[in-house]
């Protein structure tokens, strides 16, 4: 099918091209924005950026294990560090996190490491973003199972707010420790000690469809639906093509099988005996003739004579 045979089928179809190109043009909107029905809709995109942020809490001994060759009660920090970040999504430190943020506890999502697991799951973390989108505030932790070191991933709409969690869930920690210590009046020298290895790292992270992924799909569909428009005007005519040439070619054969027994049936006759061939009268103008099967012609009647 060549190219001005296209566009002539198009022509043809113009008025469903037009439902195609309006179809594709929604379809290319509603992958890239959010439409709201009203008079004018309300476009908002689905592309929006977060901010992400990122700060490493050292589990330690009073006397610091860092410079410390022989801290009392460093063999038993790295189990201590995983089980701290097995509890912060619990609603003690959880509370603390969020009275540190300023974040209503029910609107913040802290996230801990599974059983076997260094960091919170890829599911988890889509169900909690799904959950606010662009508005969630996300604390997720991992930790090292050979380090006794607690990494604070956080997610928020804004550089300040993604910093401000990190800082909260640090400071959170330490403060359910302080109140833990004064409950069971640990000694000093047992105390556990959070120190925050320096100031959290923030980063601005591009969510949702781009807008360009909209465009394509608007493409795509608008030449898919251009090709059916196309294609299947012309499947129907070849299929009616073929429809109807099956049939001429079954009266063919049909045509062609009752000459064959015509054909059969004259030289039946033809070998009959003479006395036994069969005789028709046909009328012409001025006389009767006999004309036996083959064509012969007799003799005049009586009749013909006198006339």
């Amino acid at each position: 099918m060549d190219f001005i045979t296209i566009l002539r089928a198009l022509w043809r179809g113009r008025l469903l091209v037009v439902l195609a190109t309006l179809l594709a043009v929604f379809a290319g909107l509603e992958m890239a924005y959010r439409v709201t029905p009203g008079l004018p809709p309300k476009l908002e995109s689905r592309q929006y950026n977060v901010a992400l942020g990122t700060v490493n809490v050292l589990v330690d001994t009073p006397d610091s294990q860092v410079i410390d060759l022989n801290p009392t009660g460093a063999d038993a920090v790295s189990t201590r560090a995983s089980l701290l970040a097995s509890l912060i999504s619990t609603s003690p430190i959880k509370n603390a996190i969020a009275t540190r943020v300023g974040v209503p506890a029910d609107r913040l999502v802290v996230l801990g490491p599974q059983a076997g697991a260094t960091a919170a799951p890829a599911s988890a973390t889509k169900t909690a973003v799904a959950a606010d989108g662009r508005r969630a505030n996300i604390i997720s932790i991992r930790t090292d199972a050979t380090l006794p070191v607690i990494s604070i991933d956080t997610q928020a709409p804004s550089a300040q707010e993604a910093t401000r969690l990190a800082d909260g869930a640090a400071a959170g920690l330490q403060d359910y420790l302080s109140t833990v210590v004064k409950t069971q009046k640990v000694p000093h020298a047992r105390r556990l000690v959070l120190r925050q290895l320096g100031t959290p790292e923030v980063g601005i992270s591009v969510r949702g469809p781009r807008k360009a992924l909209g465009v394509a799909v608007g493409v795509f569909l608008l030449l898919v639906l251009c090709a059916l428009i196309v294609l299947l005007p012309a499947i129907a005519r070849a299929l009616r093509a073929a429809a109807a040439e099956e049939r001429a070619q079954a009266e063919r054969q049909q045509r062609d099988r009752d000459a064959d027994d015509g054909v059969v049936a004259a030289l039946k006759s033809e070998d009959q005996p003479a006395g036994s061939r069969t005789f028709t009268s046909i009328e012409t103008p001025g006389r009767v003739r006999a004309v036996d099967a083959g064509s012969a012609s007799l003799p005049e009647t009586a009749a013909e004579q006198r006339g």
